[in-house]
């Protein structure tokens, strides 16, 4: 047989801690997942990758079955500046630069969805005759990174209040 490379994206969606309340459904499923995994680390040819960006949510013995546990840390402000300034190419490198300041916690997924959303609600107002810029300009993506972070700090307190009942 060949290599074979098995990744797995969201691992947390499939195998959450069981030290949480959690559906027998989801509890059977683990189980499953970690005795299949058990059965395919008996093969010198296959490597099982897996992904998450809960590291927390993740159940003891799943962790336990992986040799090494890679963490990328989130992007700093600099970083943070540059994925802006791939998807919002036309702002000017003093408002990248305020973006990624501004936009502390935020992920290189999360700044992706910011920049889709100031794109959107731009267009929108475009076509409505609200906007005359002929591209999104820095306002928008402020907006969207203020809302992006009072979403994150509402589900880190909606977390935290779950944990304390």
């Amino acid at each position: 047989l060949g290599r074979n490379v098995l990744f797995l994206d969201e691992i947390d969606a499939l195998a959450g801690s069981r030290d949480r309340e959690m559906h027998e459904a989801s509890r059977r499923s683990l189980s499953v997942l970690l005795r299949r995994m058990d059965g395919l680390e008996a093969g010198a040819n296959t490597a099982i990758i897996a992904a998450t960006n809960r590291p927390q949510d993740l159940d003891a013995a799943l962790l336990s079955r992986f040799d090494v546990r890679v963490a990328f840390p989130p992007p700093d402000a600099a970083a943070r500046a540059l994925i802006f300034g791939r998807y919002a190419r036309q702002l000017e490198p003093a408002a990248l630069a305020a973006l990624g300041e501004a936009s502390e916690g935020l992920s290189g997924r999360d700044i992706l969805d910011v920049c889709k959303s100031a794109e959107r609600r731009w267009a929108a107002a475009l076509v409505r005759g609200e906007e005359t810029s002929p591209l999104p300009p820095h306002r928008l993506y402020d907006d969207g990174v203020a809302r992006r972070r009072s979403e994150a700090i509402g589900a880190i307190a909606g977390e935290a209040e779950g944990a304390g009942s």
